[in-house]
């Protein structure tokens, strides 16, 4: 399948007028490329700057627009007409200029590059001390000696460079001793076991409700060479873990980590050590009561952004 990719050139204070009357005639999946968030990003970002890449640096001159994408079918013309109707609409209304001009640019996305696109955007990316992800189609010249991360996740999966991700990491990095033996609650990808068997795990044991989860996970430790040290199963912590643990992570969400932290507390060795993250900062300080409900004591909680981290020690 091939689409029309339309760009509709507007200002920042447009845009949300504008997705909106784009929903109202049956486009509801856009691209928002805004000038103004691209210049935020790069002055919160500057340490990092090295990591993003050249296609990317180029768009920061380029004009606030949001990108539609409509299949080439027999529905096509129709669907841009009711597109120009509306834009037309929007520029009759407009007497305060809030949407700049709403000029339209088309551009023909074949099947092969809408399925790989966004492969372009992902870059090495260092995490802590001694991990780095990296996409194995990229080169890395591993001057620093890193622990290497290969993933390739497929466009749905995430790329392991989330903040809930790194934190997990860096925590694993920091926690994990040689020989541990580690469960990772909603596996994804397998990026954190992975990691755990490459920082020292004897073995990982992961779990996941998503079955397509456990088919990447696999794929990816194989890809990393730890498949002789990984297993996965399709379920929870609850219902499929029955061993007896050293280390915990989860990184899922706060009432998941909440109605699981009775069972870490079970599953964990005296001693152990429950890593969680996907907790925003509404939901923190539950979390952080469901651990000291459940004999843990707190050993840190950090934050990347708005995203947090628990890390507990079973009493």
């Amino acid at each position: 399948m091939d689409y029309n990719e339309i760009s509709i050139y507007t200002k920042s204070e447009g845009i949300d007028i504008l997705t909106n009357a784009m929903t109202e005639i049956g486009i509801d999946s856009f691209l928002i490329e805004d000038k103004a968030d691209f210049e935020n990003f790069l002055t919160d970002n500057r340490e990092t700057w090295d990591l993003v890449d050249d296609d990317l640096m180029k768009k920061k001159d380029t004009p606030t627009n949001v990108k539609v994408y409509i299949l080439e079918d027999e529905n096509q013309n129709e669907l841009i007409s009711k597109l120009k109707d509306k834009l037309n609409i929007l520029k009759a209304v407009d007497s305060e200029d809030i949407l700049g001009s709403l000029d339209l640019s088309f551009n023909d996305i074949k099947e092969e590059d809408w399925a790989n696109n966004w492969k372009k955007y992902f870059k090495p990316s260092k995490v802590g001390e001694k991990l780095v992800v990296k996409p194995t189609w990229e080169e890395y010249d591993n001057i620093e000696n890193r622990i290497i991360l290969e993933i390739d996740p497929g466009a749905s999966f995430g790329t392991g460079t989330h903040e809930t991700t790194r934190l997990c990491l860096m925590g694993l990095e920091k926690y994990i001793k040689e020989g541990d033996e580690v469960i990772d609650v909603g596996c994804g990808s397998g990026i954190l076991s992975i990691a755990a068997v490459k920082l020292g795990a004897r073995h990982v044991t992961g779990v996941d409700i998503d079955p397509m989860c456990i088919e990447t996970s696999s794929y990816l430790s194989k890809i990393n060479h730890v498949e002789d040290k990984f297993d996965v199963f399709i379920g929870d912590l609850a219902e499929k873990v029955d061993i007896k643990a050293d280390i915990i992570v989860a990184n899922i969400f706060a009432h998941i980590i909440k109605r699981l932290t009775p069972d870490t507390n079970r599953i964990l060795k005296k001693g152990g050590i429950f890593i969680s993250s996907g907790i925003i900062k509404e939901t923190i300080d539950t979390v952080v009561e469901s651990y000291k409900e459940n004999n843990f004591e707190i050993l840190e909680v950090n934050n990347m952004g708005e995203w947090y981290s628990v890390i507990g020690m079973k009493l």
